[in-house]
């Protein structure tokens, strides 16, 4: 297709915004924790008649790849800790049908597995979630 490769289509922006939300497999976000490290929001949605189930949130470092805008790759270490934001994210976010949400530091969480948040080192956010079918959509047609 005029030399260009064709994306995959489970990767394609077609296929989140008119079927794949609609199937029950999950969903990845990120957002980073820094305007100077890329994006620090993130877009949830569903289709109509489908609301968000959260199913974890993070925040933390997990790659050398991820939200790495204007940062020092040689230098950049894996925090060996993460803050565990999903009652705040879904308290945000659960049963709406989009959500735009930003998390940081400051961000009410848990702070999961490890001693130190590893402050000098960029983290960002990592949501997962399914698209349910609400009531709505459940009855239509009843």
């Amino acid at each position: 297709m005029n030399g260009k490769p064709k994306a995959p289509p489970r990767t394609s922006s077609w296929f989140d915004r008119y079927w794949g939300r609609e199937s029950m497999i999950a969903y990845n976000g990120v957002a980073c924790g820094n305007e100077d490290n890329g994006p620090t929001d993130l877009v949830m949605y569903c289709p109509r008649g489908h609301d968000i189930k959260v199913i974890n949130a993070q925040f933390g470092r997990w790659n050398h790849h991820t939200c790495t805008q204007n940062v020092n790759k040689g230098t950049l270490e894996m925090c060996p800790q993460y803050i565990d934001v999903f009652a705040y994210v879904n308290g945000e976010c659960s049963q709406k049908n989009t959500c735009k949400l930003t998390v940081n530091e400051k961000s009410p969480g848990v702070l999961k597995d490890r001693n130190a948040p590893c402050p000098l080192t960029p983290k960002y956010t990592r949501i997962r979630w399914t698209c349910e079918p609400d009531d709505t959509y459940l009855q239509y047609g009843n």
